[in-house]
């Protein structure tokens, strides 16, 4: 609810304040995943989380927890204000040019009279390794500056004038800054703050990239709110699982549980254990453990993103097997021919026999 409210707020602060929209977003609905937003005739979407612009419709996209792990990463807003001054003094034309690799130069992505203040910064973000999402080119362009505040609105990232947090906020290099402007508002970084001034990196100025020193910035009308890009690292989290019984000679699966909110790349883990415990893979999270004898070990899982470190541990009993059971003999093999007869069973007479002793007895009796 707090997210749909401040996302409320936002978008409506952040409408034009003396020129009505020109209709390009007339019938856009951007698959019902977005809102559009139009900037000097042109009509874009803003995705919702998990989504991506695709000609004014929204498609499923997978990057958003890869977008926002980015923010935690050490060194991102360093990355952010190092892409931003290299294009300082060039004019649209120039920006990104003569650099290698992802994005390409900014060009590739303006119309021929678009306003290209809010594609600076979606392209300096993307360059320097913290996108956004939502937007077109795969989700990280976001053209128009009120988007670019909604995004961050959207993510509980953005503090307006009427956010309670304004008297007392400071921002950060690498900030996004929106300002207010008589027709669709305007975009700039943050370069620097010194006390109460803002040194900001702004594109689109005279068609070029320069820039700005604002000083008392939270009196100053035109600046709408601050987006926080780079987000504090919090320590990852670890589980190295339950305590276990093994037997001797039976490898152990580990299954280490890893969390951060930064890049999982970042993550790098280690098991350790007593002497007598060898593991297949030891700086992978998931391995196998073997022991020489037995007895109890404690074995250690440490994870580290570049800046925190976490351990947990679990117990291993090791026992060994139970001894081989005994053999069982044969049974004896009967003896041919000689099957013996209970001494309790009765003679057994040959018919024959018998019958003559009862006549000779009925003779005698006649």
């Amino acid at each position: 609810m707090r997210a749909a409210l401040t996302l409320a707020f936002a978008l409506a602060a952040l409408a034009p304040s003396a020129r009505a929209d020109d209709g390009a977003c007339d019938g856009a609905r951007c698959s019902g995943q977005g809102e559009c937003f139009e900037e000097n005739g042109a009509a874009h979407c803003l995705c919702d989380a998990g989504f991506a612009e695709l000609g004014l419709t929204c498609v499923p996209s997978d990057t958003e927890d890869a977008v926002l792990r980015a923010r935690h990463a050490p060194g991102a807003a360093e990355r952010v204000v190092a892409a931003a001054r290299a294009q300082v003094g060039r004019k649209r034309w120039q920006v990104g040019v003569g650099l290698e690799g992802f994005p390409g130069p900014l060009t590739d992505y303006l119309a021929p009279r678009e306003w290209w203040c809010g594609d600076f910064v979606s392209w300096i973000y993307a360059g320097a390794g913290v996108p956004l999402s939502g937007g077109s080119a795969g989700g990280w362009l976001i053209t128009d500056n009120r988007a670019i505040a909604a995004w961050h609105a959207q993510r509980d990232l953005f503090v307006d004038r009427s956010h309670p947090e304004w008297s007392t906020f400071t921002p950060r290099p690498g900030d996004f800054v929106r300002f207010r402007t008589d027709r669709y508002g305007h975009a700039a970084i943050v370069e620097d703050v010194v006390g109460d001034t803002l040194h900001l990196i702004e594109g689109n100025v005279s068609n070029a990239v320069a820039r700005g020193t604002y000083y008392h910035w939270r009196r100053n009308r035109r600046i709408d709110g601050i987006g926080r890009m780079a987000l504090d690292n919090a320590p990852p989290s670890v589980d190295a699982g339950r305590d276990v019984e093994v037997r001797l000679g039976e490898p152990l699966d580990l299954v280490g549980g890893v969390d951060d909110d930064g890049p999982r790349e970042a993550i790098e883990a280690r098991w350790t254990g007593p002497e007598g415990v060898w593991f297949d893979e030891p700086d992978a999270a998931s391995t196998r453990a073997r022991f020489a004898a037995a007895g109890t070990y404690a074995l250690t899982l440490r994870v580290e993103d570049g800046e925190h470190a976490a351990v947990d541990r679990i117990v291993v009993r090791v026992i060994d097997p139970p001894p081989p059971a005994p053999p069982v003999a044969p049974p004896a093999p009967a003896r041919a021919g000689c099957a013996a007869t209970p001494a309790s069973a009765p003679r057994a007479w040959p018919l024959g026999v018998l019958g003559l002793r009862l006549l000779a007895r009925s003779r005698r009796r006649g």
